[in-house]
């Protein structure tokens, strides 16, 4: 390693194709995160990435350091929103939450959708969140 130049540690060395800069008496590799989507990640991207850094740190990490964490992310929150839509279409007609309801008795609709958005949302969360 060509680290020293008249007994001087370099303020930069490559190895191996990587850059390494100095800090103190330690090389560390310069890694730059390249892989960010256009869009910001939504709920449910946010809610995977906490979910890898808590329970399957490995993985987080292996996505971080190959540059595909953000596609990943955005990847899992169109699906799952997606997911969450359709659902909840579907879910709405089976539970009778109809807009003859919601005009008749506003109050008891509301309850009926948040208690549906709630149960969807734990649908959503078991299979493509916590997967």
């Amino acid at each position: 390693m060509n680290t020293m130049n008249n007994n001087k540690l370099l303020d930069y060395t490559e190895k191996n194709g990587i850059t390494y800069i100095l800090a103190g008496d330690v090389y560390l590799p310069l890694i730059a995160v390249t892989d960010h989507p256009e869009k910001p990640i939504g709920f449910w991207g946010r809610q995977r990435c906490t979910f890898l850094k808590e329970h399957d740190s490995g993985h987080y990490t292996e996505l971080l350091l190959t540059g595909t964490l953000y596609g990943h992310l955005s990847e899992i929150d169109d699906a799952a929103q997606r997911r969450y839509d359709a659902l909840m279409d579907a879910m709405q007609a089976s539970w009778g939450i109809t807009e003859e309801l919601k005009a008749e008795d506003a109050l008891g609709w509301a309850k009926q959708m948040n208690a549906l958005a709630a149960a969807v949302r734990e649908i959503v969360t078991k299979e493509l969140i916590y997967c």
